[in-house]
């Protein structure tokens, strides 16, 4: 079981290449997690207008 008290660090994986192009998907965070014990983030976000 787990135990909601334990706690895990948390690493933030956000993309840049000059705001050109990019995702978040470059980052397969599940070997990390996996081999590190860490609870790896990776987001999307908008580079141009709509």
């Amino acid at each position: 079981t787990r135990d909601p008290a334990t706690r895990k660090p948390v690493m933030v994986f956000i993309h840049g290449d000059s705001y050109m192009a990019g995702t978040g998907n470059m980052m397969d965070g599940s070997v990390l997690a996996s081999y590190g014990d860490v609870i790896v983030v990776t987001l999307n976000y908008r580079l141009g207008a709509l």
